[in-house]
């Protein structure tokens, strides 16, 4: 019964030591993880029964573990059941699922008369180890003995059809499947839906599944796994979504299918969905589904992803450390990759022949060669040196690493050549500048009998165009004729280019001018060609007819030959008449100066050595142009020069280039995903921070711009403030390591930041750069810098995002100590104290911090203003504009008057005891706030308690004045300079909303009559504030109910009159804006 099979090496495997009977079931029992099987051993006291064995084999199969079997196999053999065929069964199916086919193999041919069981166990054996070829072999031969097949056999030998690709035979075997009648059966049918798919046959694979009268998951996994197979990943998906509207619920084989065919499309959206679904459906623990995601994401550039999903594996696999592993190369993160191959070797796993092809390239691309031999050596000692993936892999490998002859050597040990093969090594061989042997290397490929592809062409024009004649490149330029690779753009690309460095440029403009296409390697490789045969003027006319075809300008080099025929003296010109043109630039004018210049130009004049005035003249030319919308239209495709000008040694050409990236994000919101893709594409961003930490003033304010504007769409805020770390720009710890001058401007970006939207707000502290805020507040020794920090805390503060997340840090805590801390200095005591009161001032702040943190805040306040009661200086006015913050909301205002002795004593006694005019302004101020000026109508007045103090506060401290009543003190403040009248007004349309004070007030007829004078102001702001409080009066008048007060019709009449008139009367006003202290210090 013995036939041939390929020979295929495995390790040897040493029996283990004989073991008694009743401790081999222990064994198995433990094994197979079945508890019922430890039973068994009370069944075997006595000599065992072929049934026991059975048993035994049932229950290992299940655990796919082999070394009991063969402890199982030498019992049955020594009892002397060998001859069981159904014993040989076991084994059979026991070794194939434990993929040692070999053992399977033997086990069969010691049977004397295989049965249908035997043959069908040995065919499936053959086809799940992936031996297609044999597995048909045995089916052959199992019919020539006359045994005929039955629905157990015909999947397996439908599945070798698929392995090998034979649509013959298995065209054949489904006509014997019709004769014999096994059509309906559900596993045939699918089984005959995956042959047809994976021989190609799409059409007949969906044919046959619309004949087919049952349809269960296997059915339509078979139908979109076809689809996917063969390319058509859209169809696949498409085909998924209608199984589950159907009703059918998805396997893991659906979902890691699907997946795949997601990876194929790069369609990262639909995986992301497939991938919610997998979750919603429990497979997120699936081995199968979970390798599909890692590789899927890992192709499709989420990185942080596909970790993510690597590392909610509970065993990852080596397919999914080569998925993983895979991912980081082919982007370029090869440290990353050789960090993950440490942590895989250290998991236990042992890499395999993918994971060395990979590796090797991080280590070609990086110049690894030590690392690269010992990949090398690994290989050898593991068997995968003749792998061809492994020896392509080196041969790419040791010729970037200039070692040309290794390169040969691995080329000459593999076990055959194949046309990738044979192109890794002419590649190599050019890499290196041995072009006459790349071409001799050709020759001998030819009389082997090799074919070539455009790759091998491409490799054979760069080699010929680096010799002295043209003979080379016309002989293989006869080949891409013959072989019909003309249409190839690539190739003709490459022809182009040869007969360009040859100096045969009117072969070379004849190709050019034939091909149907004309990108961006065709033009520079004739212009470059032009320019150095000294044609300008033919150089020239390309390059403005390859600007007007508006190609994307990635990887065209501005030739410094071409450069030569640019009249500097006339660009000069040109862009200083554009830059001072008067008025707003128009498109018409920017196309028609860009036509003449085009901006590659201009950038390549912008990076030689400066001369007299031509930098800051096309720079402000620049800027001109790109405040158009013409100008900013173009700067994705001139995104090449915008990041060599954010690097550029010149401030002027970095402050530009910033410039043109915060115009590029400035968009709205249809194209800012466009513009934040160019930016991830050319790496923008950390050459913005850099910009940011290291540039000039203005290069600094630029680049906080487009950092700015690139926080403004999610997008942009993922590269700023990525979900994994490690894969991304940290400002933190930027900020960490950096200069003082560095942190202050990070921290100014923060509060600019900070301004634009909750989320945005959000991801800032969540990214933990608030930490870096509270460092330099704590840091008191550099005054400077605190000050700066608290510079930017103040901004930070009047954001309305920043409230809830700056309460979160212990900054509230910093500056209540820094207030109290008497040592410290007087102008960092002032900055704290008002950074205080703006945070204190949120309407939101008593719900986000409990009402003994405000207290203690405010009390600190009280304390400096205690400490300073008899001074004038910028700290005291600080603290009474800080009361004033606080007191512009009713509850922050009743919380000035619940302590005893309230804090608010120290508005009252400022506004009206005149210990200096700075003090005594601050005073009116905030008073006016505290009585409601800046509340409305329905909101001026305060809970009793707070209005018996306000009361009592104003009745003793005119007490203690000459004035002795309230009226006289509201008299006096009418009677000072127009700052001080201003803060009266102000204060007495705060107060007269109390019925006590609006009998002080119109007491006095030479009070009303100040109010209500249309010629007592001279400046817009004191007409404004005289306005406002004749309103407030009159309000206050009509819902008074004092009859004293209604009964003076005269007093009514006359500020009615007032409010009637409007605040600008008089004529002879004068326009001054006087020097008003107010609130906003800072």
């Amino acid at each position: 019964m013995d036939f041939s099979i390929r020979h295929v090496s495995l390790p040897s495997k040493s029996i283990a030591p004989f073991l008694t009977f009743s401790k081999l079931i222990r064994t198995t029992s433990k094994l197979s993880g079945d508890k019922t099987a430890v039973s068994l051993s009370a069944i075997v006291q006595s000599a065992p029964s072929p049934n026991i064995f059975s048993k035994l084999l049932a229950e290992l199969s299940r655990s796919k573990t082999i070394k009991p079997g063969l402890q199982i196999q030498t019992q049955i053999i020594k009892h002397g059941f060998l001859n069981e065929i159904s014993l040989c069964n076991h084994l059979i199916n026991l070794y194939s699922k434990a993929r040692h086919f070999e053992e399977a193999h033997k086990v069969f041919n010691e049977i004397h008369e295989p049965d249908l069981v035997s043959w069908t166990a040995i065919v499936a054996c053959f086809a799940q180890n992936g031996l297609g070829k044999e597995a048909i072999k045995a089916f052959c031969s199992m019919h020539k003995l006359g045994i005929k097949s039955n629905e157990y056999t015909y999947p397996s030998v439908l599945k070798a059809c698929g392995i090998q690709g034979a649509l013959r035979i298995g065209t054949q075997i489904h006509g014997v499947i019709l004769s014999n009648g096994f059509q309906a059966d559900i596993f045939v049918a699918n089984a005959l839906i995956v042959m047809y798919a994976k021989c190609g046959m799409t059409f007949d694979a969906q044919q046959l599944f619309d004949e087919t009268p049952q349809t269960s998951v296997v059915s339509w996994n078979s139908l979109f796994s076809c689809y996917a197979q063969n390319g058509f990943s859209d169809e696949a998906i498409k085909l998924f979504r209608e199984m589950v509207c159907t009703g059918i619920r998805p396997d893991e084989f659906s979902l890691s299918t699907i997946v795949n065919a997601c990876t194929s499309s790069e369609d990262l959206c639909e995986g992301q969905r497939i991938h919610g679904y997998l979750v919603k459906l429990g497979f997120y623990d699936d081995p199968f589904s979970s390798n599909a995601l890692v590789d899927m994401y890992a192709k499709t550039s989420d990185l942080e992803a596909s970790e993510r999903v690597f590392e909610k594996l509970s065993q990852p696999d080596i397919i999914s450390w080569n998925a993983l592993i895979a991912g980081f190369v082919l982007h370029g993160f090869y440290h990353k990759a050789l960090e993950l191959l440490e942590e895989m070797k250290f998991s236990g796993t042992s890499p395999n022949m993918f994971t060395l092809s990979s590796l090797l390239k991080a280590c070609s691309v990086m110049g690894m060669l030590d690392l690269g031999m010992q990949i090398n050596s690994f290989a050898i000692k593991s068997g995968f040196d003749h792998d061809m993936f492994m020896c392509v892999g080196l041969i790419d490998m040791y010729s970037k690493c200039e070692l040309v002859e290794y390169a040969s050597k691995s080329f000459d040990c593999m076990p055959y050549h194949d046309l990738i093969s044979w192109n890794a090594i002419i590649s190599g061989y050019v890499q290196n500048g041995n072009d006459k042997e790349a071409l001799f290397l050709f020759l001998t490929m030819l009389n082997e009998g090799y074919s070539y592809n455009e790759s091998t062409l491409c490799s054979l024009l760069k080699a010929s165009s680096g010799l002295p004649t043209v003979d080379a490149t016309k002989q293989i330029h006869a080949h891409v004729v013959k072989s019909g690779f003309e249409s190839d753009m690539y190739v003709m690309n490459s022809v182009t280019d040869a007969y360009c460095k040859s100096n045969c440029m009117e072969d070379a403009r004849k190709i050019f001018e034939d091909c149907l296409f004309g990108d961006i390697v065709s033009y520079t490789s004739m212009i470059t060609g032009y320019s150095q045969c000294g044609q300008g003027e033919e150089a020239f006319k390309l390059f403005h007819e390859m600007i007007n075809k508006e190609l994307n300008l990635d990887g065209f080099v501005y030739s410094s030959a071409l450069m030569e025929f640019v009249d500097k003296e006339l660009l000069l010109a040109a862009a200083s008449d554009f830059a001072s043109y008067p008025g707003p630039p128009a498109d018409a004018s920017t196309k028609e100066f860009l036509d003449r210049f085009p901006l590659p130009v201009i950038f390549s004049v912008l990076q030689e050595p400066d001369t007299t005035g031509l930098e800051s003249t096309l720079v402000s030319c620049l800027e001109r142009v790109f405040k158009t919308s013409y100008g900013t239209s173009l700067i994705p495709q001139y995104m090449p020069y915008v990041k060599a000008g954010l690097q550029a040694n010149s401030e002027a050409v970095k402050c530009l280039a910033c410039k043109a990236v915060a115009s590029l994000l400035d968009t709205d919101d249809r194209d800012v995903g466009t513009a934040v893709q160019l930016v991830v594409a050319y790496d923008i961003y950390p050459l913005l921070v850099n910009c940011l930490i290291h540039g000039y003033e203005q290069v600094a304010k630029a680049s906080t711009e487009a950092i700015k504007n690139l926080a403004r769409s999610p997008q942009g805020l993922d590269i700023m403030f990525p979900t994994k770390e490690g894969l991304a720009l940290s400002l933190k710890d930027l900020a960490a390591r950096s200069s003082s001058l560095a942190r202050i401007r990070i921290l100014a970006l923060i509060a600019k930041l900070f301004s634009i939207s909750s989320s945005v707000a959000v991801a800032v502290y969540e990214s933990g750069l608030l930490n870096v805020l509270e460092a330099e507040v704590k840091n008191t020794s550099d005054v400077l810098m605190t000050l700066s920090a608290l510079e930017v805390l103040y901004e930070l503060a009047a954001s309305p995002y920043s409230s809830e997340s700056l309460l979160k840090t212990s900054l509230l805590q910093l500056l209540i100590s820094m207030i109290s801390n008497s040592s410290a200095e007087s102008i960092l005591r002032s900055r704290a104290i008002l950074i205080c009161a703006r945070l204190l001032s949120s309407n939101e702040i008593f719900s986000l911090i409990g009402e003994s943190s405000i207290n203690t805040a405010v009390l600190a306040i009280d304390g400096r203003l205690e400490c300073l009661k008899s001074e004038d200086t910028d700290e005291c006015e600080s603290a009474l504009d800080a009361l004033g913050q606080i007191g512009s909301s009713i509850r922050g205002a009743e919380l000035l008057f619940s302590s005893s002795p309230p804090v608010a004593r120290h508005a009252v006694e400022a506004a009206f005891c005149r210990q200096g005019p700075g003090k005594q302004l601050a005073g009116l101020h905030a008073l006016a706030n505290i009585c409601g000026a800046t509340r409305s109508e329905d909101g001026k007045m305060l809970n009793y308690h707070s209005e018996e103090c306000l009361r009592q506060l104003i009745y003793e401290t005119a007490a203690k004045t000459t004035k002795i009543t309230p009226s006289g003190l509201v008299l006096s403040i009418l009677q000072q300079d127009a700052e001080v009248r201003l803060a009266a007004y102000r204060l007495i349309g705060g107060l007269v909303a109390r019925k006590w004070c609006l009998l002080e007030v119109c007491s006095r007829e030479e009070t009303v009559n100040l109010v209500t004078d249309a010629h007592a102001e001279t400046t817009k702001s004191g007409m404004e504030a005289r306005h406002s409080c004749c309103v407030a009066i009159g309000f206050a008048l009509a819902n008074s109910d004092n009859q004293k007060i209604q009964s003076n019709t005269a007093l009514i009449t006359k500020v009615q009159e007032a409010i009637r008139r409007g605040p600008y009367l008089t004529q002879q006003r004068v326009e001054a804006q006087p020097v008003v202290m107010t609130a906003e210090r800072f």
